[in-house]
């Protein structure tokens, strides 16, 4: 049985990064990639009104303070396994977006490899950034997902761990080397077609978007997938 502490110990120590990653990473040509894509689902997913989102896994909350500007959203929950590090580093983050709102945002302690601490049907949007993937078990992390969005609801996950047909033996092995197994943690890496199996198998209609996370990656945008694999995924309940 995987021990999730060591997880929540690991996590907790990130919070002692330098400001410089964190104030610089908003910025960067492969964050901006997937924003704009995530952005334009929300927009599009909901013109107007007031909703709640819910980001897992939020860690620095990025995505949710880049997001926090929007007019649709009023409460912005980010739940991470480690409130040490969410405390530490969203303030680090919302320093480097001008647009911020730092003031939606409400932070929760919690592992998502347990049961969520909401009601059925309460949440409007679920955000993953580059967490869906550390999930223990997918099919039951999006089974609770399922269970707290609501009929209308989006879940929307960015910068996941996906695998490719000509280099998934090199991420492997690059994953058992990584600081994060090394440790114990969850990391796990998946092919586009497993996320879907796990989205579908638990009431989602999940899309796929292409993402290029470099120029050289977008002149080979024909290839995702197959040399790389980049997608943000939007998966509405059935």
């Amino acid at each position: 049985m995987t021990n999730h502490a060591e997880d929540k110990a690991f996590y907790d120590d990130q919070g002692d990064a330098q400001d410089p990653v964190w104030t610089t990473w908003y910025n960067s040509q492969r964050f901006a990639s997937y924003l704009r894509v995530s952005e334009s689902l929300v927009r599009g997913h909901f013109p107007d009104g007031q909703h709640t989102s819910l980001e897992l896994g939020a860690g620095s909350c990025t995505l949710s303070l880049a997001l926090s500007h929007l007019p649709i959203f009023g409460r912005m929950i980010c739940m991470d396994i480690s409130a040490e590090r969410m405390q530490a580093l969203a303030p680090k983050v919302a320093s480097a977006i001008p647009s911020a709102r730092p003031d939606k945002l409400e932070h929760i302690a919690g592992s998502f490899n347990e049961h969520l601490p909401f009601n059925d049907a309460s949440i409007d949007i679920i955000f993953f950034d580059a967490s869906l993937h550390h999930a223990s078990s997918p099919w039951d992390l999006l089974a609770e997902c399922r269970r707290v969005l609501r009929p209308n609801g989006l879940l929307i996950a960015q910068r996941e761990q996906f695998l490719a047909l000509a280099s998934f033996g090199y991420v492997l092995r690059r994953l058992l080397r990584s600081e994060e197994v090394q440790a114990g943690v969850i990391e796990n890496a998946f092919f586009r077609a497993q996320y879907e199996y796990f989205l579908r198998a638990r009431g989602f209609d999940p899309k796929f978007v292409g993402v290029a996370e470099s120029t050289a990656q977008r002149a080979l945008s024909a290839f995702n997938g197959i040399i790389f694999s980049k997608w943000v995924i939007s998966a509405m309940p059935t």
